[in-house]
């Protein structure tokens, strides 16, 4: 795993003169950066963590609830296998809003804002994240700290996964976050088997109902 300071090294070098090491920082890290360069976005701007009203939070709920139900299981368990990390959890619609939260979130304070259903954690709204990540890449990704476009959120370390449902449609992704300058680098491998599990329970419901 790179050490801070080289990620440090390698961000400060794409950002002064676009150079990549894409041995030290994930290829899919460097892609979202240029989305965001290219959206006329500053890594210095600040980070506003609003949530939906309540009718449209009530409207992704309803938009959602099949997600919903088949991921309460997986999360409880991987709640319970981070217990002691200090991690908060969160599941996201295709979009990027937050549709459930949950976790070590009186831990962290740091993160508590973004943590609450109806946040909007997409690219476009916060930057580079594991969840952006997931989602536009189709695939688990990690993003520890410096490599956030944001500074603001350089204290986060997060790990995604995506969802698909049983048609191969992305609808979703499961990340875990918390406010910590130290990677754990067992994350990755967490979020990707919670996903397998809500894929898995999605396709025994939507089997269940085919009956």
């Amino acid at each position: 795993p790179a050490s801070m300071e080289r990620i440090v090294a390698a961000r400060r070098a794409y950002f002064d003169c676009g150079s990549e090491d894409g041995d030290l920082i994930d290829p899919a890290i460097y892609r979202s950066w240029s989305r965001c360069l290219t959206a006329a976005r500053s890594e210095s701007e600040v980070v506003e963590f609003e949530p939906v009203g309540r009718a449209r939070l009530s409207e992704l709920v309803q938009r959602n609830q099949l997600l919903l139900e088949a991921g309460a299981g997986p999360l409880a368990d991987l709640e319970k296998a981070i217990v002691g990390a200090g991690y908060a959890v969160l599941l996201t619609d295709s979009r990027g809003y937050a549709i459930a939260v949950g976790g070590a979130l009186a831990q962290q304070h740091d993160i508590r804002q973004a943590f609450r259903p109806g946040v909007n954690l997409s690219e476009v709204a916060i930057g580079t994240s594991a969840m952006s990540c997931a989602l536009n890449e189709r695939r688990p990704v990690r993003v520890f700290g410096p490599e956030h476009f944001f500074s603001a959120n350089k204290l986060f370390h997060c790990a995604a996964a995506p969802i698909t449902d049983p048609r191969g449609r992305l609808i979703g992704t499961v990340d875990i976050t918390r406010g910590s300058p130290e990677a754990d680098f067992g994350a990755l491998s967490l979020v990707t088997r919670c996903a397998h599990a809500i894929e898995h329970e999605l396709f025994r419901r939507l089997s269940a109902r085919a009956i």
